[in-house]
């Protein structure tokens, strides 16, 4: 079951803080191809738990993807990747529950991905290869403060929140060489870091 709530994580997320709970998800299903050619990219939507009610959010010729909800349920963290002047432009941004303009938290060449929001409201933990290979950092909701959690060979990804906030589970394959992901989890200073599953 974790493994398959890891794997969903960064496809769909769940705001149990709206009037009628809402779904957030990334798809491609309004733009089958890219202006003049080429793969589809996708935007981020949102519906309500009975599946009904489909709206984009985000609507630009880039990648938005892996939603995740502020605890009140009003703001969304996404990442965000766009090739402008020969170069790929990846970061994370927030907006509100309703679309609107993006506020930048971070812009980095190597990107930011899967953001989770921390059950406070005041961090983002998430993915990126910074640092070479995949590993999970926080940062702040205005940007600052970002450190790298996991510092490991192996990639780590898929991070989530425990409810009171005091934990990050995780899934890495630093037991296998990369072969196969196992489930881990660490104190949210990235301490005491365990298997457990």
């Amino acid at each position: 079951l974790a493994v398959v709530l890891a794997s969903l994580s960064a496809f769909a997320t769940y705001a149990r803080a709206q009037a009628r709970p809402l779904i957030a998800w990334s798809t491609d299903r309004a733009n089958p191809e890219r202006p003049g050619g080429g793969n589809s990219h996708t935007d981020i939507w949102v519906m309500d738990n009975r599946g009904q009610d489909a709206r984009r959010l985000t609507d630009d010729d880039g990648d938005e993807g892996g939603p995740s909800w502020s605890p009140d349920g009003k703001r969304i963290v996404f990442h965000h990747s766009k090739f402008v002047d020969g170069f790929w432009r990846r970061g994370m941004s927030i907006m509100d529950s309703s679309g609107g303009p993006w506020t930048p938290v971070t812009e980095h060449p190597a990107g930011g991905g899967m953001p989770a929001w921390s059950p406070t409201g005041k961090q983002i933990a998430f993915v990126s290869v910074r640092d070479v290979n995949a590993e999970i950092y926080v940062i702040n909701v205005d940007g600052s403060g970002v450190r790298n959690l996991t510092r490991n060979p192996a990639r780590d990804w898929y991070p989530t929140w425990s409810p009171d906030g005091s934990q990050i589970a995780f899934a890495s394959g630093r037991a296998t060489g990369g072969i196969k992901s196992d489930i881990y989890v660490m104190d949210a200073d990235g301490r005491n870091v365990r298997p457990v599953a």
